[in-house]
């Protein structure tokens, strides 16, 4: 339906969001969370979710039923994500730009274990293990 009406814009200045967190679960403080499709909930991130961001706090709706919690999660710019300096499995001098996959809530690689969520790129080399990630929210 045709605007016949103002709507004030209210644009988000910021790098972190508040999400609504899944029932039954723990979000660990620095812990990579994800998106559950089904639900439309965050949950510590599962191999194939969406990425949403790092969390900032511990987060703790084990016992809480869905969204009763919401995590700040750092989220970065919509374009160009965020950079953080993180243990990478496989990560070599050679390594800058290659894609960055996580199985889980914390555990990074540089390859695929088939169902597994791209996060981000290789943004610079710190040393074997260990790089800048430039983390991209919501790439799959």
């Amino acid at each position: 339906m045709a605007m016949t009406y103002n709507i004030p814009i209210q644009e988000h200045l910021g790098k972190y969001l508040d999400y609504a967190v899944k029932t039954g679960v723990k979000i660990f403080q620095g812990a990579l969370v994800g998106l559950e499709a089904a639900s439309g909930f965050a949950r510590p991130l599962v191999a194939g979710d969406a990425l949403l961001g790092h969390s900032m706090d511990e987060y703790d709706n084990t016992d809480g039923a869905d969204g009763d919690i919401k995590a700040k999660v750092l989220a970065g710019d919509a374009a160009k994500g965020y950079l953080l300096t993180v243990l990478v499995d496989g990560v070599v001098v050679t390594s800058i730009n290659a894609a960055v996959f996580a199985s889980d809530d914390g555990t990074l690689s540089l390859t695929d274990g088939g169902s597994d969520s791209e996060v981000g790129k290789v943004a610079n080399y710190i040393e074997d293990g260990k790089a800048v990630v430039q983390f991209l929210p919501f790439s799959l």
